[in-house]
């Protein structure tokens, strides 16, 4: 259990650095250069999108980990011998989507449940970002 819960304090740390230091870099980013602004809004989308990816991919990495070599839980289901089915775990997870036919046993649960609560924190901050990269960068006339 206290393997978990450090492991999930370490998750929510470094995928709020990774978010953080990546929306000061689209600002700068939208800041310093000349672009359209439509244009550095579509940037903003598909980096976002590349850096919630990155996230999902940490915590597969780490589920990957705490099944196979930390021995915290098991997660059961579909064959879980290829790396993206702990990728895909973690996807439906960190969106919240919850629809999976893979389900974590053990202490490997406290895990998959902080990734929920900070999969809508990240999504709901990107959503944010955007809206406000969208008011002060998109002309609407």
């Amino acid at each position: 259990m206290f393997e978990s819960i450090i492991l999930s304090v370490l998750l929510v740390i470094m995928t709020s650095f990774i978010h953080y230091w990546s929306l000061i870099g689209l600002s700068r980013f939208a800041r310093n250069t000349k672009i359209y602004a439509s244009t550095s809004v579509l940037i903003t989308i598909l980096l976002l999108f590349l850096v919630h990816l990155v996230e999902i991919g940490l915590y597969g990495f780490v589920y990957h980990e705490s099944v196979e070599a930390l021995d915290i839980g098991t997660l059961s289901g579909l064959d879980l011998h290829e790396t993206f089915s702990y990728l895909y775990f973690s996807l439906v997870t960190y969106t919240s989507l919850g629809v999976s036919n893979i389900y974590p046993e053990g202490h490997i649960r406290l895990i998959a449940g902080i990734e929920t609560l900070n999969g809508l924190l990240l999504i709901g901050w990107s959503g944010s970002y955007t809206f406000l990269m969208m008011k002060r960068y998109w002309h609407w006339e």
